[in-house]
């Protein structure tokens, strides 16, 4: 019969969806990051297979800023198409964490 009652706080988390398929079809046409606009400042990047910088972009939040295949960085100039095939993401939610990684694949 007895009732305990205490406050905290719930830490948010994020999660990365690994396949988009930028082809106009409203399904999968850019890189979802849930809870990725709970993290002010963010900085997404996303490498080639040969380790090589293609995105860049901070205060990642899956509506006015996005990632849907085309570079940003390096060989490819900005409005670049990536081609098909696997990339690696970096995520730095600027909140002491150690940034997280994945791979995610693109197929047009």
């Amino acid at each position: 019969g007895c009732t305990y009652t205490n406050t905290g706080t719930i830490g948010s988390t994020i999660s990365a969806f690994n396949g988009i398929s930028p082809n106009g079809d409203g399904n999968n046409d850019s890189f979802i990051i849930s809870c990725i606009e709970n993290f002010e400042g963010n900085i997404v990047r996303i490498y080639n297979r040969a380790g090589t910088l293609v995105y860049e972009n901070q205060d990642y939040d899956n509506e006015t800023s996005y990632f849907e295949g085309y570079g940003t960085r390096g060989l490819y100039i900005a409005g670049d198409k990536l081609p098909d095939g696997t990339y690696f993401y970096l995520i730095d939610k600027q909140n002491g964490d150690e940034p997280e990684s994945g791979y995610l694949e693109l197929i047009r």
